[in-house]
Protein backbone atom coordinates (compact mmCIF):
# COMPACT_ATOMS: atom_id res chain seq x y z
CA UNK A 1 0.00 0.00 0.00
CA UNK A 2 1.29 3.32 -1.11
CA UNK A 3 0.74 6.26 1.35
CA UNK A 4 1.19 9.72 1.04
CA UNK A 5 4.44 11.78 0.77
CA UNK A 6 4.48 14.49 2.88
CA UNK A 7 6.72 17.31 3.89
CA UNK A 8 8.38 17.51 7.70
CA UNK A 9 6.74 20.86 8.27
CA UNK A 10 3.23 18.97 7.54
CA UNK A 11 3.73 16.19 10.08
CA UNK A 12 3.60 15.48 13.69
CA UNK A 13 4.03 11.94 15.25
CA UNK A 14 6.23 9.45 15.85
CA UNK A 15 9.07 7.54 13.51
CA UNK A 16 8.25 3.64 13.74
CA UNK A 17 10.49 2.62 10.95
CA UNK A 18 12.38 3.56 8.19
CA UNK A 19 12.52 1.55 5.14
CA UNK A 20 15.68 0.10 3.00
CA UNK A 21 14.65 2.75 0.46
CA UNK A 22 14.99 5.74 3.03
CA UNK A 23 11.45 6.72 3.52
CA UNK A 24 10.45 7.41 6.93
CA UNK A 25 7.43 5.30 8.70
CA UNK A 26 5.42 7.95 10.85
CA UNK A 27 2.81 7.26 13.49
CA UNK A 28 0.72 10.79 13.64
CA UNK A 29 -1.18 13.61 12.40
CA UNK A 30 -0.94 15.14 9.02
CA UNK A 31 -2.69 18.58 8.54
CA UNK A 32 -4.49 18.22 5.08
CA UNK A 33 -4.53 22.07 4.16
CA UNK A 34 -8.37 22.60 5.08
CA UNK A 35 -8.60 22.61 8.31
CA UNK A 36 -8.39 19.34 9.21
CA UNK A 37 -6.04 16.65 10.63
CA UNK A 38 -5.96 13.64 9.75
CA UNK A 39 -4.86 11.38 12.99
CA UNK A 40 -3.07 8.03 13.17
CA UNK A 41 -2.45 7.51 10.08
CA UNK A 42 0.98 5.98 8.58
CA UNK A 43 2.79 7.74 6.02
CA UNK A 44 5.56 7.96 3.75
CA UNK A 45 7.18 10.94 4.71
CA UNK A 46 10.20 13.56 5.00
CA UNK A 47 12.51 13.59 2.24
CA UNK A 48 12.75 12.17 -0.91
CA UNK A 49 16.28 11.10 -2.26
CA UNK A 50 17.71 13.52 -5.11
CA UNK A 51 19.93 11.49 -7.26
CA UNK A 52 21.64 13.17 -10.85
CA UNK A 53 21.73 11.95 -13.96
CA UNK A 54 24.80 11.11 -13.46
CA UNK A 55 24.18 9.20 -10.63
CA UNK A 56 21.28 7.22 -12.69
CA UNK A 57 23.57 6.65 -15.64
CA UNK A 58 25.57 4.32 -13.45
CA UNK A 59 22.63 2.22 -12.82
CA UNK A 60 22.78 0.83 -16.64
CA UNK A 61 23.52 -2.69 -15.74
CA UNK A 62 21.10 -5.98 -14.86
CA UNK A 63 22.21 -6.19 -11.17
CA UNK A 64 21.45 -2.63 -10.92
CA UNK A 65 18.97 -1.24 -13.52
CA UNK A 66 18.01 2.64 -12.81
CA UNK A 67 15.59 4.44 -14.94
CA UNK A 68 13.85 8.43 -14.63
CA UNK A 69 10.25 8.36 -15.36
CA UNK A 70 8.97 12.13 -14.81
CA UNK A 71 11.65 13.47 -13.21
CA UNK A 72 10.90 10.16 -10.68
CA UNK A 73 13.88 8.08 -10.18
CA UNK A 74 13.32 4.00 -10.68
CA UNK A 75 15.05 1.01 -9.72
CA UNK A 76 14.14 -1.56 -12.00
CA UNK A 77 16.43 -4.20 -10.77
CA UNK A 78 13.82 -6.68 -9.24
CA UNK A 79 11.91 -6.22 -12.56
CA UNK A 80 13.70 -6.59 -15.71
CA UNK A 81 12.93 -10.09 -15.95
CA UNK A 82 9.11 -9.64 -15.10
CA UNK A 83 8.52 -6.82 -17.21
CA UNK A 84 6.34 -8.19 -20.13
CA UNK A 85 7.83 -7.30 -23.23
CA UNK A 86 11.04 -9.15 -22.07
CA UNK A 87 14.48 -7.77 -20.18
CA UNK A 88 15.66 -6.12 -23.57
CA UNK A 89 13.30 -3.21 -23.33
CA UNK A 90 13.89 -2.19 -20.13
CA UNK A 91 17.97 -2.88 -19.93
CA UNK A 92 17.38 -0.52 -23.76
CA UNK A 93 16.96 2.02 -21.65
CA UNK A 94 18.66 1.35 -18.20
CA UNK A 95 20.06 4.38 -16.78
CA UNK A 96 18.45 6.48 -18.85
CA UNK A 97 15.29 9.17 -18.58
CA UNK A 98 12.82 7.11 -20.55
CA UNK A 99 9.61 9.28 -20.23
CA UNK A 100 8.82 9.44 -23.53
CA UNK A 101 9.20 5.86 -24.46
CA UNK A 102 7.08 4.62 -21.83
CA UNK A 103 4.80 7.42 -22.49
CA UNK A 104 4.45 6.59 -26.29
CA UNK A 105 4.04 2.71 -25.23
CA UNK A 106 0.83 3.25 -23.53
CA UNK A 107 1.19 1.50 -20.33
CA UNK A 108 -1.98 0.80 -18.58
CA UNK A 109 -3.06 2.15 -14.99
CA UNK A 110 -2.12 -0.90 -13.38
CA UNK A 111 1.48 -0.92 -14.80
CA UNK A 112 1.74 3.21 -13.85
CA UNK A 113 0.80 2.17 -10.66
CA UNK A 114 3.39 -0.78 -10.86
CA UNK A 115 5.97 1.39 -11.16
CA UNK A 116 5.38 3.49 -8.47
CA UNK A 117 6.46 0.25 -6.25
CA UNK A 118 10.09 0.77 -7.41
CA UNK A 119 10.56 4.23 -6.41
CA UNK A 120 13.48 5.26 -5.10
CA UNK A 121 13.96 9.12 -5.20
CA UNK A 122 13.73 12.25 -7.73
CA UNK A 123 16.36 13.73 -9.82
CA UNK A 124 17.86 16.86 -8.35
CA UNK A 125 15.40 20.15 -8.72
CA UNK A 126 18.29 21.63 -11.39
CA UNK A 127 18.51 18.50 -13.70
CA UNK A 128 14.53 17.97 -14.19
CA UNK A 129 12.91 18.51 -17.13
CA UNK A 130 9.76 21.23 -17.04
CA UNK A 131 7.27 19.40 -18.57
CA UNK A 132 6.25 16.57 -16.89
CA UNK A 133 4.07 14.16 -19.39
CA UNK A 134 1.00 12.12 -18.24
Amino acid sequence: MLFPTVQPSQVRGTIVGQSERNDILLLGEKERGDGHTVTNCNMQAVSERLFSRKEVSQHCEPHSCWVVVNNTVYDLTEFIYKHPAGEDMILEHAGLDCTSVFQDVGHSKNARNLLAKYKIGLLTEEERTSTVQT
